[in-house]
């Protein structure tokens, strides 16, 4: 009996030791998951702030174009030459 035993020592260190690293993956992985879905989050927001600042800038130009006496002028646009 005693020999039985001294064959299975450390057994629970080694099992306890693979428990610790698949859940170290899990954890890891789970951060990853997280941090990957809150940077394309980060993302479209910016993409969608700038497309709606491109398409106010393209609407003010036309209406500033299709308002202006003269729409040839240089400095309509509030460019200088």
């Amino acid at each position: 009996m005693r020999r039985r035993l001294r064959q299975q020592d450390g057994f629970a260190l080694v099992i306890a030791l693979g428990i610790t690293i698949v859940l170290a993956i899990v954890v890891t992985a789970m951060i990853s998951f997280t941090s990957s879905g809150a940077r394309h989050a980060r993302i479209s927001a910016s993409q969608f702030t700038a497309q709606a600042l491109a398409e106010a800038g393209i609407s003010t130009a036309t209406s500033l174009i299709n308002n202006a006496a003269n729409a040839v002028s240089p400095t309509l646009l509030g460019c200088s030459v």
